[in-house]
């Protein structure tokens, strides 16, 4: 499907943008609603990654987290044809389930001030957006980028003490 929907799922860019400022463009595009909720997950999120920064500072076993972001990044630009191509079929029942489990552990990190449970939750509630916004076909296509952002969890103490 090119173009605006009535649908509120998300519509990928064609085989033509390519540009960043195409995928900005395209972004625009969407419906509000998945503006706002786009919105939503990125400042719910980006106080958990700046806590997260300060642990990939103070101890250099975390500082690979550093590079987790820009790999996942890398990843779905080389995988860019395949997320194009992915046919946009919305899941509701998987997409919000994940949804919420993830959020839930967001919810739990937070009130328990731990920044591990928090960035658990990330790829969870990016998995439940995916399903949700567009669908099985284009999670098996960033199921991996995703799921490697499970790697800039800074570990809590307790488990790299472990004897």
């Amino acid at each position: 499907m090119n173009g605006p929907t009535s649908t509120a799922h998300l519509t990928l860019p064609t085989a033509k943008q390519t540009t960043l400022q195409d995928l900005v463009h395209g972004l625009w595009r969407l419906p509000t609603m998945v503006k706002l909720f786009l919105l939503t997950i990125v400042l719910i999120y980006v106080p958990v990654v700046m806590e997260a920064k300060q642990m990939w500072a103070r101890d250099e076993a975390y500082s690979h987290g550093y590079l987790i972001f820009p790999i996942t990044l890398f990843l779905l630009w080389m995988d860019r044809e395949g997320i194009r191509r992915a046919k946009a079929e919305p899941s509701a029942v998987t997409g919000l389930l994940l949804l919420a489990f993830g959020l839930g552990l967001q919810v739990s990190g937070y009130l328990l001030r731990l920044t591990f449970v928090s960035m658990v939750s990330l790829p969870f509630v990016l998995a439940g957006a995916v399903q949700l916004l567009h669908g099985k076909a284009l999670w098996k296509v960033v199921r991996f980028p995703i799921c490697f952002l499970f790697f800039a969890a800074p570990l809590p103490g307790i488990l790299l003490s472990a004897p």
